[in-house]
């Protein structure tokens, strides 16, 4: 994987992988780009066989982490993820070995020169059919089950995305249908306001709350003297 070159087109600069992407998002897409494999690679774990076809690689979001580098967090490597699937830049399927990305159309811009784009488009194809079959050859695995797609904003990603972390840092992980609900309700209580859902998922992050609440505001603290007298006043009403 440390030998030879990837292929990085200008053009890339006009779309909105690149143009919209914050500057860690840029750093972990070239990352993803040289590090899936250019060739077809197998190998034995446990006395199966595996398979990871170009375009592809099997990593985890640490490993990602520290590959881009400096300045980017475990949030920034899951927001991209969850950006540059919705993009349709890549397929992100967790399996029982590791994270598998396959990275879309990878054969139209990495071909060989005596390699026609077509021929490689249909192999990469292939690949991802393979690939997103979670990477086992138990082809039952809950995992070839494809991901509903559920529109959700780019600034609600990596909010939504530390929450699930947190889910599931607390033995409560949750599931494609869980996730659609609470979508729902999170519009419902934020009225659509994409900076109230974002303050109301951050608040369910920060305390560990399995589910979502309307913002608890914190009142300032009562004068301690103006408390006696408001007291008193209560008092005189109730024999008045």
């Amino acid at each position: 994987m440390n030998n030879g070159y990837v292929k990085l087109h200008r053009e890339l600069m006009d779309k909105p992988i690149w143009r919209q992407s914050i500057p860690e998002h840029k750093a972990l897409l070239i990352t993803i780009m040289m590090m899936v494999n250019h060739a077809p690679e197998e190998w034995e774990w446990q006395g199966k066989k595996y398979r990871c076809d170009p375009g592809q690689t099997i990593t985890s979001i640490d490993k990602l982490q520290q590959m881009a580098g400096k300045g980017v967090t475990t949030q920034n490597v899951r927001g991209a993820l969850v950006r540059f699937e919705k993009l349709g830049f890549l397929t992100n399927v967790s399996t029982k070995t590791g994270r598998l990305i396959t990275i879309v159309n990878w054969g139209e811009y990495q071909a060989n020169n005596n390699v026609t784009n077509k021929d490689s488009n249909k192999e990469v194809t292939k690949n991802q059919q393979r690939g997103n079959k979670a990477l086992t050859p138990n082809k039952n695995d809950k995992n070839d089950k494809n991901d509903k797609n559920i529109n959700i904003p780019l600034e609600l990603e990596e909010p939504l995305e530390a929450f699930m972390d947190m889910r599931k840092k607390i033995k409560a992980p949750m599931t494609d249908r869980a996730k659609e609900m609470l979508l729902k309700k999170l519009n419902e209580l934020s009225d659509g306001d994409i900076k109230t859902s974002i303050k109301i998922l951050d608040q369910s992050t920060m305390n560990g709350w399995k589910g979502i609440f309307p913002i608890k505001e914190k009142r300032p603290p009562q004068n301690q003297f103006l408390r006696m007298l408001e007291e008193q006043e209560n008092e005189q009403e109730r024999y008045t």
